[in-house]
């Protein structure tokens, strides 16, 4: 074979696989089964399909043969001897490739990551920080809703606090915790708006003697909340 014609097939590395032979792109000659040659060259049929292009599953041999062994397999029924659901599985992977020339899927992937390689890329690979709120853009509200959170107060304390809803602080609170940011538990009890008197007031009036319902009724709270336990 002459250089011109074994340059092209070393670059059109799959037309190398014919139906009367197999080419061999280091010497150009022109085999039924290369594999028994590459050993001349050093080479196993590993190394020779990784340094060429061609995909670890592609045969080193020529087609007729390939369809040969196909049809005495069909005829056999070796498939009947195959795991279950293999054929259907084979099919699959057949479907849409044309014949007789196998497709090498891998091919513009090697071809892309020796570019890569060739540039000097390196893959980085991404972490997340550790630091809490590292990209994070804090606004003046969210530093505001963060110092007053860590003083221990309640989400509606700090809304009332900085006259904005309680769902915003509430959203920003959650936004943080996201970003890493952890707070105190709160310091004081939860804030009721319909809270008439203090836990010390009430105790007092309940020791004098005092129904429930007197109370309520002289101190303004209502009925529920004297009866649901501490967070009156």
């Amino acid at each position: 074979m002459l250089a011109k014609e074994l340059a092209y097939y070393r670059t059109h590395f799959r037309e190398a696989v014919q139906k009367d032979g197999v080419i061999c792109l280091e010497c150009g000659s022109i085999f039924k089964f290369l594999p028994g040659h590459l050993c001349k060259h050093s080479l196993s049929s590993e190394e020779y399909r990784t340094k060429w292009g061609y995909n670890r599953t592609t045969p080193l041999e020529r087609l007729s043969t390939r369809r040969k062994k196909r049809r005495n397999a069909i005829a056999m029924k070796l498939g009947s001897l195959s795991p279950r659901g293999s054929i259907e599985k084979a099919i699959k992977a057949k479907r849409g490739r044309a014949w007789p020339y196998r497709p090498e899927s891998r091919l513009i992937q090697t071809e892309a990551a020796r570019a890569r390689v060739a540039a000097g890329f390196r893959r980085v690979e991404q972490r997340r920080s550790t630091v809490p709120g590292d990209g994070l853009a804090l606004s003046k509200e969210d530093r505001q809703v963060l110092s007053l959170r860590n003083r221990g107060l309640w989400p509606s304390e700090i809304a009332v606090l900085l006259g904005i809803r309680v769902e915003s602080v509430r959203w920003r609170l959650e936004r943080l915790g996201k970003a890493g940011f952890t707070f105190p538990a709160p310091t004081g009890p939860r804030p009721i708006p319909h809270r008439k008197v203090t836990d010390d007031e009430l105790l007092i009036l309940v020791r004098s003697g005092l129904s429930i319902p007197e109370i309520a009724q002289g101190s303004g709270c209502r009925w529920r909340m004297l009866t649901g336990g501490s967070n009156v």
